[in-house]
């Protein structure tokens, strides 16, 4: 399969570069997270809806603009981001291990390469990220928002897709919102 987006066409930052551009910009990083693996075509118009809804709240929180972070591939959850992000006119970045570069890339307007596989990544992702949206998601997702958690950054569950959003309950800096099927 062919990728949707020449990896060395995609400009690059480091972590710190991106944080210090969107600060310079005024804007929020708002990581997604979850499932990376190809969604039913029956769930894509109503995880659309409820990204959008949830990105639209986060820059509603946030006051202004915000860059839409998320895994660089164009399967799953993050691919579903970064077209959301680009039909919506949001900076879209892919922040990912050097092993995505294999894969077929979603539409990026950055990329930002931090470790060699899948998870490397997860560490400076968080740190970097402002708030965070989960729909979805295994292992690698659970950790993600724990350590999100952790760091007292605010999450947003969008629940009705199974996995590590649909594990977590509203609290203190957790927000829930359920999916819901396209009518």
């Amino acid at each position: 399969m062919k990728s949707k987006q020449n990896p060395a066409e995609v400009p690059r930052l480091a972590a710190g570069a991106l944080a210090g551009r969107a600060r310079a910009e005024g804007a929020t990083l708002v990581g997604v997270v979850g499932y990376s693996r190809p969604l039913d075509p029956a769930s894509i118009p109503a995880v659309d809806a409820a990204l959008q809804a949830a990105l639209e709240a986060c820059a509603a929180a946030a006051g202004g603009p915000i860059y839409v972070v998320s895994g660089a591939t164009d399967a799953g959850v993050p691919g579903r981001a970064h077209a959301l992000a680009r039909r919506l006119g949001l900076v879209s970045v892919g922040f990912t291990a050097r092993a995505a570069l294999a894969w077929p890339l979603a539409p990026l307007d950055l990329l930002v390469l931090a470790g060699q596989r899948f998870g490397d990544e997860s560490a400076a992702f968080v740190r970097t990220c402002d708030a965070f949206v989960v729909l979805g998601g295994g292992p690698q997702s659970t950790h993600e928002i724990a350590a999100a958690r952790a760091a007292g950054k605010p999450v947003t569950a969008i629940q009705g897709l199974g996995g590590a959003a649909d594990a977590l309950a509203e609290g203190p800096g957790v927000t829930l919102r359920a999916l819901r099927a396209s009518r």
